[in-house]
Protein backbone atom coordinates (compact mmCIF):
# COMPACT_ATOMS: atom_id res chain seq x y z
CA UNK A 1 0.00 0.00 0.00
CA UNK A 2 1.25 3.45 -1.31
CA UNK A 3 1.99 5.91 1.72
CA UNK A 4 0.59 9.16 0.54
CA UNK A 5 2.78 12.38 2.07
CA UNK A 6 -0.63 14.21 1.41
CA UNK A 7 -4.32 13.67 0.54
CA UNK A 8 -5.26 17.05 -1.91
CA UNK A 9 -8.58 17.96 -2.31
CA UNK A 10 -10.35 20.17 -4.82
CA UNK A 11 -13.63 21.70 -3.27
CA UNK A 12 -16.39 22.82 -5.57
CA UNK A 13 -19.64 21.37 -6.63
CA UNK A 14 -20.29 18.21 -9.00
CA UNK A 15 -22.49 18.98 -12.13
CA UNK A 16 -21.60 21.28 -15.44
CA UNK A 17 -23.82 24.41 -14.04
CA UNK A 18 -21.61 24.55 -11.17
CA UNK A 19 -17.72 23.97 -13.46
CA UNK A 20 -16.76 28.16 -14.02
CA UNK A 21 -18.34 29.18 -10.69
CA UNK A 22 -16.38 30.84 -8.20
CA UNK A 23 -16.83 28.23 -5.62
CA UNK A 24 -15.28 25.38 -7.96
CA UNK A 25 -11.77 27.76 -8.25
CA UNK A 26 -10.84 24.02 -6.18
CA UNK A 27 -11.98 21.66 -9.18
CA UNK A 28 -10.66 24.03 -11.87
CA UNK A 29 -6.66 24.08 -9.69
CA UNK A 30 -6.77 20.01 -9.30
CA UNK A 31 -8.42 19.78 -12.80
CA UNK A 32 -5.32 21.51 -14.50
CA UNK A 33 -3.01 19.62 -12.32
CA UNK A 34 -4.67 16.39 -13.93
CA UNK A 35 -4.31 17.79 -17.08
CA UNK A 36 -0.64 18.65 -16.79
CA UNK A 37 0.82 15.28 -15.46
CA UNK A 38 -1.83 13.37 -17.69
CA UNK A 39 -4.18 12.16 -14.18
CA UNK A 40 -7.36 10.43 -14.75
CA UNK A 41 -9.89 11.41 -12.06
CA UNK A 42 -12.32 8.77 -13.42
CA UNK A 43 -12.36 6.20 -10.83
CA UNK A 44 -14.45 6.92 -7.57
CA UNK A 45 -14.80 5.68 -4.28
CA UNK A 46 -15.63 7.41 -1.06
CA UNK A 47 -17.85 9.80 -2.46
CA UNK A 48 -15.11 11.10 -4.34
CA UNK A 49 -13.42 11.12 -7.34
CA UNK A 50 -9.80 10.05 -7.13
CA UNK A 51 -6.50 9.69 -8.34
CA UNK A 52 -2.69 9.56 -7.63
CA UNK A 53 0.23 11.85 -8.09
CA UNK A 54 3.89 11.64 -8.09
CA UNK A 55 6.15 14.48 -7.97
CA UNK A 56 9.54 15.20 -6.24
CA UNK A 57 9.28 11.24 -4.81
CA UNK A 58 6.58 11.81 -3.28
CA UNK A 59 3.26 10.31 -3.58
CA UNK A 60 -0.04 11.68 -3.31
CA UNK A 61 -3.86 11.18 -3.41
CA UNK A 62 -5.85 13.61 -5.30
CA UNK A 63 -9.51 14.25 -4.60
CA UNK A 64 -12.62 16.13 -5.78
CA UNK A 65 -15.54 15.44 -3.55
CA UNK A 66 -18.54 14.06 -4.97
CA UNK A 67 -21.06 15.66 -2.57
CA UNK A 68 -22.13 19.04 -2.62
CA UNK A 69 -20.01 21.80 -0.95
CA UNK A 70 -21.59 21.60 2.32
CA UNK A 71 -21.04 17.74 2.49
CA UNK A 72 -17.19 17.73 1.38
CA UNK A 73 -15.65 16.68 4.93
CA UNK A 74 -17.22 13.41 4.52
CA UNK A 75 -15.12 12.12 1.46
CA UNK A 76 -12.19 13.65 2.73
CA UNK A 77 -12.84 11.71 6.56
CA UNK A 78 -13.49 8.48 4.17
CA UNK A 79 -10.29 8.66 2.35
CA UNK A 80 -8.32 9.85 5.82
CA UNK A 81 -9.33 6.54 7.35
CA UNK A 82 -8.80 4.37 4.42
CA UNK A 83 -5.24 5.51 4.41
CA UNK A 84 -4.25 5.73 7.60
CA UNK A 85 -3.77 9.54 7.46
CA UNK A 86 -3.60 12.76 9.95
CA UNK A 87 -5.38 15.21 9.45
CA UNK A 88 -2.49 17.45 9.19
CA UNK A 89 -1.98 15.67 5.76
CA UNK A 90 -4.77 17.29 4.14
CA UNK A 91 -4.57 20.03 1.78
CA UNK A 92 -7.51 21.54 0.75
CA UNK A 93 -7.98 23.97 -2.56
CA UNK A 94 -10.80 26.82 -1.12
CA UNK A 95 -12.20 30.09 -2.66
CA UNK A 96 -11.83 32.75 -0.45
CA UNK A 97 -13.75 36.05 -0.95
CA UNK A 98 -11.90 38.16 1.40
CA UNK A 99 -8.37 38.10 -0.69
CA UNK A 100 -8.64 40.25 -4.37
CA UNK A 101 -9.19 38.00 -7.36
CA UNK A 102 -5.71 35.98 -8.02
CA UNK A 103 -4.59 35.96 -4.78
CA UNK A 104 -3.33 32.69 -2.97
CA UNK A 105 -2.71 31.66 0.83
CA UNK A 106 -1.06 29.18 2.19
CA UNK A 107 -2.08 28.30 6.35
CA UNK A 108 -2.61 25.69 8.94
CA UNK A 109 -5.68 25.67 11.06
CA UNK A 110 -8.37 28.33 11.53
CA UNK A 111 -12.21 29.07 11.41
CA UNK A 112 -13.92 27.98 8.43
CA UNK A 113 -14.68 31.97 7.75
CA UNK A 114 -18.14 30.85 7.55
CA UNK A 115 -17.29 28.76 4.53
CA UNK A 116 -19.26 25.66 4.23
CA UNK A 117 -17.26 23.10 2.66
CA UNK A 118 -14.44 24.11 5.39
CA UNK A 119 -17.18 23.62 8.22
CA UNK A 120 -17.79 20.34 6.91
CA UNK A 121 -14.02 19.36 7.07
CA UNK A 122 -13.87 20.55 10.66
CA UNK A 123 -17.12 18.64 11.81
CA UNK A 124 -16.15 15.48 10.22
CA UNK A 125 -12.30 15.68 11.05
CA UNK A 126 -13.45 16.90 14.82
CA UNK A 127 -10.58 19.71 14.43
CA UNK A 128 -9.41 22.55 12.20
CA UNK A 129 -5.34 20.75 11.83
CA UNK A 130 -5.45 20.79 8.00
CA UNK A 131 -3.94 22.47 4.93
CA UNK A 132 -5.66 25.50 3.82
CA UNK A 133 -4.29 26.80 -0.07
CA UNK A 134 -6.76 29.66 -0.17
CA UNK A 135 -7.76 31.43 -3.32
CA UNK A 136 -9.28 34.62 -3.48
CA UNK A 137 -12.44 35.34 -5.77
CA UNK A 138 -12.79 38.76 -4.67
CA UNK A 139 -15.76 40.78 -2.39
CA UNK A 140 -17.16 42.20 -5.45
CA UNK A 141 -21.08 41.60 -3.84
CA UNK A 142 -23.39 43.85 -1.64
CA UNK A 143 -24.93 42.57 1.91
CA UNK A 144 -26.85 39.51 1.74
CA UNK A 145 -25.41 38.47 -2.05
CA UNK A 146 -23.01 35.96 -0.98
CA UNK A 147 -24.58 33.11 -2.05
CA UNK A 148 -25.53 34.13 -5.75
CA UNK A 149 -21.91 35.51 -5.54
CA UNK A 150 -19.77 32.66 -5.34
CA UNK A 151 -22.10 30.47 -7.39
CA UNK A 152 -21.48 32.85 -10.24
CA UNK A 153 -19.49 32.82 -12.87
CA UNK A 154 -16.10 34.77 -13.31
CA UNK A 155 -16.84 37.86 -15.32
CA UNK A 156 -15.12 38.82 -18.58
CA UNK A 157 -12.65 40.82 -17.28
CA UNK A 158 -11.37 38.87 -14.50
CA UNK A 159 -10.65 35.97 -17.00
CA UNK A 160 -6.94 36.64 -17.54
CA UNK A 161 -6.08 36.73 -13.28
CA UNK A 162 -8.02 33.90 -12.91
CA UNK A 163 -6.20 31.76 -15.56
CA UNK A 164 -3.37 33.15 -13.72
CA UNK A 165 -4.48 32.09 -10.45
CA UNK A 166 -4.95 28.41 -11.50
CA UNK A 167 -1.92 28.27 -13.18
CA UNK A 168 -0.14 29.49 -9.74
CA UNK A 169 -2.33 27.33 -7.68
CA UNK A 170 -0.52 24.28 -9.45
CA UNK A 171 2.63 25.87 -9.11
CA UNK A 172 2.02 26.44 -5.16
CA UNK A 173 0.97 22.53 -5.01
CA UNK A 174 4.24 21.13 -7.21
CA UNK A 175 6.25 23.94 -4.30
CA UNK A 176 4.60 22.33 -1.63
CA UNK A 177 5.54 18.67 -2.54
CA UNK A 178 8.88 19.57 -3.77
CA UNK A 179 9.61 21.89 -0.39
CA UNK A 180 7.58 20.85 2.28
CA UNK A 181 4.34 22.88 3.90
CA UNK A 182 6.71 25.01 6.57
CA UNK A 183 8.96 26.80 3.44
CA UNK A 184 5.78 26.41 0.97
CA UNK A 185 3.55 28.83 3.86
CA UNK A 186 6.31 31.83 3.71
CA UNK A 187 7.23 31.20 -0.05
CA UNK A 188 3.58 30.77 -1.27
CA UNK A 189 1.63 33.89 1.16
CA UNK A 190 4.66 36.52 -0.18
CA UNK A 191 4.36 35.46 -3.52
CA UNK A 192 7.90 34.75 -3.94
CA UNK A 193 7.46 31.83 -6.08
CA UNK A 194 5.09 32.93 -8.90
CA UNK A 195 5.58 35.55 -11.57
CA UNK A 196 3.31 38.76 -11.70
CA UNK A 197 1.47 39.67 -14.45
CA UNK A 198 3.38 41.64 -17.26
CA UNK A 199 1.25 44.71 -18.46
CA UNK A 200 0.01 44.91 -21.81
CA UNK A 201 2.39 47.67 -23.49
CA UNK A 202 0.34 50.09 -25.55
CA UNK A 203 2.32 51.69 -28.58
CA UNK A 204 0.77 54.84 -30.30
Amino acid sequence: MVKYEYIIAGLGNIGSEYCKTRHNIGFMIIDELAKKYNLDFSKEQGKAFYTEWKYAGKFALLIKPTTFMNLSGQAILNHLNKNEGKSDEVIVIVDEYNFPLGRLHFKNGGSDGGHNGLKSIMDELNNSNFYKLRCGIDKNFNLGGLVDYVLGEFEENEQEKLEKMIKDGVKALEYIMKSGKQRAMSDINSAKIFEPITPIKITI
